[in-house]
């Protein structure tokens, strides 16, 4: 959300109840049932998909931050067991605090309540685009 508001793509207004909601939607109570977690690896995604195809629990690349820094989520066994492996393998990989595994089918549900409740964002005739600078305000 802030790289889009950085961008020009959306207002501060905006941006706060956006954020607010997102916030509430991934949290365990719109979530019932398991709470995963997540944890950062420094390697390539390709790598981090074999390493996860080797750990129980359906953990997930949530996130690629760069050619070299995942974010994974899964259930929390999952995840221990992935960052386990990963530093084994002379990857560095740390579990993050987090309430629960944004990106993956932890937070499925919260979906509902975002798309009922949420607020809505009129459609940018301006879209950003990559590279572009920001529009200013």
């Amino acid at each position: 959300q802030a790289a889009f508001y950085a961008a020009g793509g959306v207002p501060y207004p905006e941006l706060v109840a956006v954020s607010a909601y997102l916030g509430r939607a991934g949290s365990p109570r719109y979530n019932p049932g398991e709470v995963g977690t997540m944890a950062v690896l420094s390697c390539a995604a390709t790598q981090a998909q074999q390493l996860l195809a080797n750990v129980p629990g359906g953990c997930v690349v949530a996130n690629i931050n760069g050619p070299a820094q995942v974010v994974i989520a899964g259930p929390q066994a999952g995840v221990a067991a992935a960052v386990t492996q990963a530093t084994a393998l002379g990857i560095d990989a740390r579990p993050l605090a987090v309430s629960n595994a944004f990106h993956s089918r932890f937070v499925t549900e919260g979906t509902v309540y975002m798309r009922r409740e949420g607020p809505a964002i009129a459609p940018l005739r301006d879209a950003p685009r990559a590279g572009s600078r920001p529009r200013p305000r």
